[in-house]
């Protein structure tokens, strides 16, 4: 989070990524509905973290390398 985001719940990247963890809107829209959440909720701390977590279980920590 401090990495992407500098631990900003409201980060937004210039290329639209949100979040604390920067996640990719729409593209993981899914994780979102997968963990209880809406996306619109992309700048609750909670919500983003769950879509995260959904993330690296599914893919490690490729989607955040450079």
């Amino acid at each position: 989070a401090w990495r992407e985001s500098n631990c900003r719940p409201e980060g937004v990247s210039p290329t639209g990524c949100k979040g604390l963890f920067q996640l990719a809107l729409p593209l993981h829209s899914d994780l979102f509905y997968r963990t209880g959440n809406d996306p619109t909720q992309w700048a609750n701390p909670s919500a983003n973290i769950k879509a995260a977590a959904s993330l690296y279980a599914g893919s490690g920590k490729q989607p955040w390398t450079l």
